[in-house]
């Protein structure tokens, strides 16, 4: 933005450190119509939101910029030098931009806490950005108190300065005075700065809006866009916008009572979605509108969907039907929606750690072993289930006893309450979806898919598994060869079977020496640093846009890293994207993409942008060692910011069809063509840089990864069509034991044992996440990114589509 109208104001003279004295000013008001805010704080290098700041000594021996962000706010390197002069005044003084709608009013607050010398700052203030103002006095009993002297607000309190976005924010605590929020995002996304009452009171606030929005419709008499269809569009963008600010803490939020909090929210706002889905007057008014008054809107071809799809859903809610089943089927739903919620809450919770010693780690790198916490009383290693450590111990750990426990301990997540909610949920569904008129479940789920019905999915997972049996035949032998080997080797038992403890470990083995890649030398040349900035130079290029890194960004965490998004061309802002990579108690334990605002069309018709965060758990850097990824992550890493990209650049006006809200069974389709990117030579080039020697990947460890792309493709998709067969087979059936149908589709499919005494489903989380009825398509939509890939090899990675063309086609839907 370029800044007019640049004036400067003297504030205090500094020229002696020792005759000023800052805690004794508390609570002055200072009149400067053109002037937004004023913080006094020692080393903070930003204050309130969205301002830049300039550090200054009181002996004037330090001032400089601190803010990384100062260039994305000036445009110039001239206006940038407003605040650097090459010599500084003796007196502090504070640039603002003089724009309209500034509050009459700046106010000064003091706080003996922090202030511990004259250290003053300059701030360049920026305009539609708001800030709360604290002081250790008395709270004024008004807020139009702070235009008279001497007024002072509590610590403890805040008050908002409404910066001109659609919606009003919530309070925050103190923590808000040292972060900014970006333009255009509607939440502070700091949750440290929340309490569970914010979140209560939050919820609160979205559904009695999400009510007034429905009644508006129902109460229409002029039935026309504006009075039908538009307030349930605003519901929509109003619910995801504001939504995810009470919900997503659940997934991410140190503090377990916010956790708490926000389980309990999302579990209160998905009851209010179901008594709003199921509001039969909201239905009959979308009917009516359809068939009488809509031709006359000439709605487009999105609203005319939008339309279409609100009243296949409400036939869906059995909004058609009587009175009595609609209770019915508001009732199970509420259910299901609470036992889900308590299943993944389950997971996340989840902390089990086990105590191994050096010895029964034989085989895992010495780097590994040394990120180990150690156990206080038997000095042995504490290995977890999370995926930094269940992964490359189930992988590289030699002794096959170490391996079982770990797999055992896995496979064994929340057994005994997840096993009982997740049968409990599934009886329910097939009650729900009987009443409904549907066969089952997974029919009611694969209705508004490609998909259709479930015997075309039966037709593709059965085909598909029976193309792979000759390679997984030949890939389960040379496992079992490896095992022999091993056994006589180190002197273990062998028994002539593979075991799921060995999956991964001879997969791995198999990878190293029929296509020679070492995962442990890769992960040398795969920093986290590197990868994040090769892959990002890549996303930029391939989709011509730019983003840029906001230090001093509100985030939950401070792990979490946070860009905005413009186009390159036209330098439109397109949105945000956050990435908290690294593990941590109580987070969600996979990967994943989480959209946070919707990039769609505010009520007023202006376009807001997109928000998006990314949640994955590598390995967390040391004192003497970044953190390195395995390949494997590159590509899950690439993966899932695939999906940050296909919610950023979404062009959808509405919410209800905004970014990944397309059909399932096509929602993996961008990312996974994405994917192949971490396959070829010059993005892995530009992704890799060894953390000792700084060289990037050579060409013939590039080879042979490449090569290595087809290693184990039986396996592992036989794997996934275990999964999705399982899916399938509670959902058809409602009533089921899933540790006897999980066995069985395991043995049926891989001739493989499942372990006594698990119960893998127990901790199948996409099942209560969305993709209940759905997980085949992940399978499914991977046939359309390899035509993609196929159709268009001039422009992609010509090698990838080549290699995995004759199984796309094998997997052709029909």
């Amino acid at each position: 933005m370029e800044l007019k109208h640049i004036h400067t104001s003297t504030v205090c003279d500094t020229s002696s450190a020792s005759e000023y004295n800052p805690v004794g000013e508390r609570g002055k008001v200072l009149r400067y119509p053109s002037l937004k805010l004023l913080f006094w704080r020692k080393k903070d290098y930003l204050l309130g939101r969205g301002l830049i700041v300039c550090n200054v000594n009181g002996n004037g021996a330090e001032r400089k910029i601190i803010s990384s962000s100062l260039s994305h706010y000036c445009s110039s390197a001239s206006q940038r030098n407003i605040l650097s002069p090459v010599n500084p005044p003796s007196r502090t003084q504070l640039v603002s931009e003089r724009v309209g709608n500034f509050p009459q009013f700046l106010t000064c607050s003091y706080f003996s806490s922090v202030l511990k010398s004259s250290s003053l700052l300059s701030l360049l203030c920026l305009p539609n950005y708001s800030a709360r103002f604290y002081s250790s006095g008395p709270a004024p009993s008004t807020t139009s108190s702070l235009h008279a002297p001497n007024s002072v607000l509590k610590e403890s309190e805040a008050m908002t300065v409404n910066n001109g976005d659609s919606d009003p924010e919530p309070r925050y605590s103190t923590r808000d005075l040292i972060a900014m929020k970006p333009h255009g995002v509607q939440h502070n996304w700091d949750l440290r700065t929340y309490t569970p009452k914010d979140i209560e009171q939050k919820c609160a606030d979205i559904i009695e809006q999400l009510r007034q929005l429905f009644d508006k419709t129902a109460s229409a008499e002029t039935l026309d866009f504006n009075s039908v269809l538009k307030p349930l569009l605003e519901a929509h963008r109003y619910s995801f916008t504001h939504g995810a600010v009470v919900t997503f803490p659940r997934h991410v939020a140190d503090s377990p009572t916010i956790r708490d909090a926000a389980s309990q929210a999302t579990k209160l706002l998905d009851e209010s979605s179901v008594e709003m889905s199921m509001r039969k007057d909201v239905f009959d008014k979308l009917v009516e509108y359809r068939d009488n008054y809509s031709h006359s809107d000439n709605l487009s071809p999105e609203y005319q969907r939008c339309l279409d799809r609100l009243i296949h859903t409400g036939r869906r809610n059995g909004l058609h039907l009587s009175e009595d089943v609609r209770e019915k089927v508001k009732a199970i739903k509420k259910q299901v929606s609470e036992l889900t919620l308590q299943f993944s809450r389950n997971l996340g919770e989840e902390n089990t750690v086990l105590l191994f010693s050096a010895e029964e780690l034989e085989g895992m790198p010495a780097t590994f072993l040394e990120g180990l916490e150690k156990d206080a009383d038997s000095g042995k290693y504490k290995v977890s289930l999370k995926y930094p450590h269940f992964f490359p111990v189930t992988r590289k750990c030699r002794i096959p006893e170490t391996r079982k426990k770990l797999e055992i301990a896995y496979q064994s997540k929340c057994i005994q309450q997840n096993t009982r909610l997740l049968e409990e949920v599934l009886e329910l569904r097939q009650r729900e979806a009987e009443l409904l008129g549907y066969a089952n479940h997974a029919a009611y789920a694969q209705d508004m898919q490609m998909a259709k019905h479930p015997d075309r999915v039966k037709t593709f997972l059965t085909d598909l598994a029976i193309k792979l049996q000759p390679l997984w035949k030949a890939e389960k032998q040379t496992m079992l060869e490896l095992k022999k080997r091993e056994c006589e080797k180190y002197n273990f038992e062998y028994n002539d079977k593979l075991e799921m403890w060995d999956f991964r470990y001879y997969m791995c083995l198999i990878e190293e020496e029929n296509y020679a890649v070492d995962q442990q030398l890769l992960m040398g040349y795969f920093p986290l640093e590197v990868v994040t900035k090769g892959m990002l130079g890549i996303y930029e290029d391939l989709l011509g846009l730019q983003f840029t890194a906001l230090a001093d960004a509100q985030k939950w965490h401070d792990d979490v890293e946070v860009y905005q998004v413009n186009d390159r061309s036209t330098s439109e802002l397109m949105g945000y994207f956050y990435l908290d990579l690294f593990p941590r108690e109580g987070k969600f334990g996979h990967a994943c993409c989480v959209p946070l605002q919707p990039g769609c069309l505010d009520v007023s018709g202006v376009k807001q942008p997109a928000v998006s965060a990314m949640l994955t758990n590598f390995t967390r850097p040391k004192k003497d060692k970044p953190s390195l990824l395995d390949h494997k992550e590159v590509e899950t890493y690439f993966h899932e910011f695939g999906h940050l990209m296909h919610t950023i650049c979404s062009r959808a006006k509405s919410a209800l069809l905004f970014g990944t809200r397309v059909e399932t069974d096509f929602l993996e389709a961008p990312s996974q063509m994405l994917e192949n990117w971490v396959w070829e030579r010059e993005p892995l080039r530009r992704m890799s840089l060894h953390y000792e020697t700084k060289t990037p990947l050579p060409d013939d460890i590039i080879d042979k990864l490449a090569a290595s792309q087809v290693a184990n493709a039986g396996g592992l998709n036989l794997r996934q069509i275990v999964l999705a067969t399982f899916d399938q087979r509670v959902h058809l059936q409602g009533r089921s034991d899933t540790q006897a149908v999980y066995a069985q589709t395991l043995q049926e499919i891989m001739g493989l044992d499942a372990i006594p005494g698990t119960n893998m489903p127990a901790n199948f989380n996409h099942l209560c996440i969305g993709y209940s009825g759905r997980y085949y398509s992940y399978l499914w939509s991977e046939v359309f990114s390899m035509d993609i890939c196929h159709g268009h090899a001039e422009e992609f990675p010509r090698s990838r589509a080549e290699q995995f063309c004759v199984l796309a086609k094998q997997r052709s839907i029909k």
